[in-house]
């Protein structure tokens, strides 16, 4: 897709989305958009501080319970500026659906560096804001991400992994690379480990009118 001041000029797709069917894609083909998703946790987050639910400052025990030193000292805002320092990079966390499993996890490893020390991009940093969202939000991240900003930005086709599963045809399938070419992937998890770092699945057009919200 490309805009020239707000006039979309160009929406198509290239290439195939399914190689053993040779299926082309179409415009409204759907990605999962990896850490695109991270735009939406951050803007939840600002949302939720815009309405007096929680303030960036805020040591995230507040809304998840006690942390372990030096993981205590840590804030919403270390976490979305990924300089928490929670978890050491590598380390194998539970990615299930049981948050509070995670949570525990992100607890009990070893920290990297105390909270403000260091920058290191981060996928676990993002799913605890994930988990902040539900509890200051008092539903279901992806509940509250549809109704709060997939919904007002006219973003209908889009969900997350957990609601449109490869299999569903308007999906890309997922390939890696071979030796012999690209081979079918794995479908991507949808844990704990990932939630508000990963996981959106969305039509080009819906990542443009993602852009328009964020502008606007």
């Amino acid at each position: 897709l490309a805009a020239v001041r707000g006039n979309v000029v160009l929406e198509t797709g290239y290439g195939l989305r399914d190689l053993e069917q040779r299926t082309r894609n179409q415009a409204e083909t759907l990605y999962e958009m990896a850490s695109i998703t991270k735009t939406l946790t951050a803007a939840a987050i600002l949302r939720l501080e815009s309405e007096g639910k929680l303030a960036t400052t805020d040591k995230i025990s507040r809304f998840l319970g006690n942390f372990p030193p030096p993981k205590d000292l840590a804030t919403i805002h270390h976490l979305a500026t990924h300089t928490a320092g929670l978890v050491i990079e590598g380390t194998d966390l539970y990615d299930g659906p049981d948050r509070a499993r995670f949570l525990a996890d992100i607890k009990s490893v070893p920290a990297e560096s105390p909270p403000g020390a260091r920058y290191r991009y981060t996928n676990a940093g993002y799913a605890v804001l994930a988990a902040i969202v539900e509890s200051a939000a008092q539903e279901p991240f992806e509940q509250y991400i549809r109704r709060v900003f997939l919904g007002p930005a006219g973003m209908d086709a889009a969900g997350f992994l957990s609601e449109i599963p490869e299999t569903d045809r308007r999906r890309a399938r997922q390939y890696a690379a071979s030796p012999e070419g690209p081979i079918p992937a794995r479908p991507d998890p949808y844990g704990w480990g990932s939630r508000g770092a990963t996981g959106l699945v969305a039509s080009v057009g819906d990542v443009y009118r993602w852009v328009l919200a964020l502008d606007g």
